[in-house]
């Protein structure tokens, strides 16, 4: 099972958008104990916000669910299933933001 670490839900300021006095102020470095088939998944919001036809959005409760079913695989499997899952979701409806993941597999 997904276990989102606490990092995750922190305030923040989005990387390269500020590199003075505020971005010190705010960001945070932590140290995290990663061990063997410990999965990162770094990812824009154009994938929680994805709309499908009828407005609703895949969120992030989806994305958990979707990295918890692919999380026995590799990184290049998961980034491939979790793309054609918001892919499959949002079928031909249009959307507004970038999508941009990256997956991290630790061996």
């Amino acid at each position: 099972m997904i276990n989102i670490h606490p990092i995750c839900n922190a305030a923040g300021l989005a990387l390269g958008l500020e590199s003075g006095e505020l971005f010190n102020r705010i960001i945070h470095e932590v140290k995290l104990q990663l061990n063997s088939n410990d999965t990162l998944v770094f990812y824009t919001d154009g994938f929680t916000e994805a709309v499908n036809k009828s407005g609703d959005e895949y969120g992030a409760e989806r994305l958990a669910s979707a990295i918890n079913s692919n999380a026995q695989f590799s990184s290049e499997i998961i980034l491939k299933n979790l793309v054609s899952d918001v892919r499959q979701f949002i079928g031909k409806a249009y959307q507004h933001d970038d999508m941009t993941m990256v997956v991290v597999k630790i061996i």
